[in-house]
């Protein structure tokens, strides 16, 4: 099974500069998905799972089941 990775920023960085990542601000917003999330989330993902060319999204907590 092959993952699709998507990017997370939308601009790219020229790598022929110097860039200070700490401060370096990428273009972010966050969108809640789902109130009821496993407790404690060790692993977030974003890949193709399904082969769809849609991007999904998955979390896997430490005491909770996986949600995909």
């Amino acid at each position: 099974m092959a993952f699709k990775l998507y990017p997370v920023v939308k601009n790219k960085i020229d790598s022929s500069k110097k860039v200070d990542l700490i401060n370096y601000r990428y273009p972010f917003s966050q969108h809640i998905i789902d109130r009821q999330s496993p407790a404690n989330p060790w692993a977030k993902a974003i890949g193709d799972f399904d082969g769809d060319g849609i991007g999904n999204f998955i979390v896997a907590g430490s005491h909770g089941p996986l949600v995909m």
